[in-house]
């Protein structure tokens, strides 16, 4: 069996593709998924299962989903030693998050196109750091800097052309200690 944490992207937003974690965690349960956890109504659910292709099981994942609730939502996979890379790789750990300090990790299906991914990079500023790692955009948020924000899921969406989901530092400490061993 391998552990898996599925981060689903848009659900339980602005009252938009509404589903309560319990009905969500049946769901998994009834594709045939075992132990499993949700965090928060954001959609970061932990599972195990026989299927070693994170790219194939998203698919899976995003059919089932489909299939099931008619909820077209990007999917991104991630594993225990790739979410401890994320938590090991932070290049912001000498940053004292506040509630004017934000630090938020944005998970990307793929990696990036390298001139898509300058482009991305060029748009930071006083109030926000970016860092591009792979698969991981860490965004760094001064909210007591007077500068308008370009930061959204949409915007690093559009920049980089692949799916991707935020989550907020709190947020992905605690969902990997939900999938490490």
């Amino acid at each position: 069996m391998h552990r898996y944490i599925a981060l689903l992207r848009g659900i339980n937003v602005g009252g938009h593709r509404k589903i309560k974690m319990a009905k969500l965690r049946s769901l998994f349960e009834d594709w045939g998924y075992h132990n499993i956890e949700t965090y928060i109504q954001s959609g970061n659910i932990a599972f195990d299962t026989d299927q070693e292709n994170p790219k194939q099981l998203s698919a899976t994942v995003k059919q089932h989903i489909l299939d099931t609730l008619e909820f077209d939502v990007p999917v991104i996979i991630r594993d225990e030693a790739q979410l401890q890379d994320v938590i090991t790789h932070n290049p912001f750990p000498d940053v004292e998050l506040s509630k004017t300090t934000k630090l938020y990790v944005t998970f990307l299906s793929e990696v990036p196109d390298q001139e898509k991914a300058e482009s991305l990079l060029s748009h930071q500023n006083d109030a926000e750091k970016f860092h591009l790692t792979g698969k991981e955009l860490y965004v760094l948020i001064h909210k007591d800097k007077v500068v308008k924000s370009v930061f959204s899921n949409a915007f690093v969406e559009r920049k980089l052309k692949v799916s991707a989901t935020n989550r907020n530092w709190r947020t992905v400490n605690k969902i990997y200690d939900m999938v490490k061993g």
